[in-house]
């Protein structure tokens, strides 16, 4: 009951009687083989090498850069809050103490 029938695949030959199926001899189809590259990945190149490291070099760099970048404009907006705040303070109290006059 627990254990799975499964289907039989197209190269197997049927001779003993599988329950559900007819006892029917099949002839074996042979498979494809798939031939691969003599190369296995782009990193085992050594042509390949110099253009990684340069292009992750790159990469750093550009990704730093936005960083840096990001960062810079974050501290000079703080900056920037952090001196007109006080000037803004200070003017509308002149402000209110001349309307009060």
């Amino acid at each position: 009951m627990f254990k799975p029938t499964y289907p039989p695949s197209d190269t197997t030959v049927l001779t003993a009687h599988t329950p559900g199926r007819p006892a029917v001899e099949t002839a074996a189809h042979p498979t494809p083989v798939v031939q691969r590259s003599p190369r296995t990945s782009l990193a085992g190149t050594l042509r390949a090498r110099p253009g990684m490291v340069v292009g992750g070099t790159a990469v750093v760099l550009v990704v730093g850069g936005v960083l840096v970048s990001m960062f810079l404009a974050v501290a000079l907006v703080g900056f920037a809050a952090a001196i007109c705040a006080p000037v803004a303070v200070i003017l509308v109290r002149m402000a209110r103490r001349d309307a009060g006059r």
